[in-house]
């Protein structure tokens, strides 16, 4: 298992209204909890939690060190919370794991390359009027279960096969490893190409 990025917190005394007063400060409430663990409630830096988040995924493994406590706390991020304008992390749940057990989270799905049928004009079968065809991701994440250790950062799918207009990836298409258990329906579209029609091209013009 790679060396996890660890993320140093404190224990937080200040709760309920009060932690405006620690935002305005540039500091970030947080609670961290499960495996048995009682709920803890935990603070950090704004701005090395920003950098630290720049540096993970939504499903990524981490270590919590909390100021205090002997050793760190296997964890997963399961919920980030932003201010709707300015974008800023207003609060952090953190989940405690045991790594000998499993998870369910879901995962990121990134589509990578580039749709031949996006960059043609193709014919949709049984017509003969050509059309361009357009990328359509039917999922952003699904969910898997496994080993905290085993969890995939994100799931890469290569669109460079999609040729034809209704070409599609579903769920069941991914090259997903074996430690790893997809619990999102299989039939699920993960990506498609659909028809772009000369009056849906004209109305985006204008």
């Amino acid at each position: 298992m790679p060396e996890l990025l660890s993320l140093e917190v404190e224990p937080r005394e200040v709760v309920g209204k009060k932690v405006k007063a620690l935002r305005r400060e540039g500091i970030v409430p947080g609670v961290i909890y499960g495996h048995g663990a009682s709920e803890r409630a935990i603070q950090m830096d704004g701005r090395s939690l920003d950098r630290f988040l720049a540096q993970v995924s939504a499903s990524s493994l981490i270590n919590v060190a909390v100021t205090g406590e002997a050793e760190p706390r296997p964890a997963i991020i399961r919920d980030v919370q932003r201010h709707v304008l300015t974008q800023r992390v207003e609060h952090i749940d953190l989940l405690q794991v045991n790594l000998l057990e499993l998870v369910r989270i879901s995962v990121p799905v990134i589509l990578v390359g580039e749709a031949p049928a996006t960059l043609i004009e193709v014919a949709e079968e049984g017509e003969e009027e050509h059309l361009r065809g357009v990328l359509i991701q039917g999922l952003n994440t699904i969910e898997v279960e496994c080993l905290p250790t085993d969890i995939p950062e994100e799931i890469s799918v290569d669109v460079s096969g999609l040729m034809a207009i209704d070409d599609g990836i579903r769920v069941e298409d991914l090259q997903i490893p074996e430690t790893v258990t997809v619990l999102t329906d299989g039939d699920q579209m993960i990506a498609r190409i659909v028809a772009q029609r000369p009056e849906e091209e004209e109305e985006e013009e204008e």
